[in-house]
């Protein structure tokens, strides 16, 4: 079994913007949770039994899905995150209805053979209900598209939000989506797909 990743990977400004806010977060640690993970909004992660299944639906997926646009709009924060107890800083990213319509068709489509979920005694009836139906916890209207910065203590969020209290709004124009092998904090990317025809 293998844990993929199903990931939307920025480029150019936005790509660089997180990139600097990940090494300005590095100054004060190099060992924060997330902090290493290559820039990415995650639309699915989980183990899977056939890789090549996942390919071969996410290929199908992705010839009908026109390339589109995404904006970023505000450094924010998870608040005692789920997976690490710490505050994870994250650029968030203007919800739009192709974002969400390509999120909600690779979860109708592409169910994870085992969930990774934090171990934790008080999982919210939305996550428990995304996990009966998709195995994965995070879907609309409950999932905040967002690059991850890192997860850091309070006082680390809060120097880096208020050096980065004016947060550039950039676009890209994503034209594809990549699928990772996961092992803990390494991420290797597999392949590529490109949108549309």
């Amino acid at each position: 079994m293998k844990h993929l990743g199903i990931f939307i990977e920025p480029i150019e400004e936005l790509r660089n913007y997180i990139l600097n806010l990940k090494k300005s977060v590095r100054i004060y640690n190099e060992n924060f949770p997330y902090l290493r993970h290559p820039p990415h909004i995650t639309l699915l992660h989980g183990n899977f039994l056939k890789q090549s299944l996942v390919e071969e639906t996410l290929g199908k997926i992705l010839t009908n899905t026109e390339p589109f646009e995404i904006t970023s709009i505000n450094l924010n924060s998870f608040k005692n995150d789920n997976f690490t107890g710490l505050n994870t800083l994250f650029v968030e990213i203007k919800q739009n209805n192709k974002l969400i319509n390509l999120q909600n068709y690779i979860l109708e489509n592409i169910k994870p053979d085992q969930p990774v979920v934090p171990k934790i005694a008080s999982i919210n009836r939305v996550m428990k209900k995304n996990l009966e139906r998709y195995n994965y916890p995070f879907a609309y209207p409950d999932w905040i598209p967002h690059f991850t910065i890192a997860s850091v203590d309070e006082n680390i969020e809060n120097k880096i939000l208020n050096l980065n209290n004016e947060i550039p709004h950039l676009s890209n124009k994503i034209t594809k989506v990549s699928l990772w092998e996961i092992s803990g904090e390494k991420h290797f990317k597999i392949s590529e797909f490109k949108l549309g025809l």
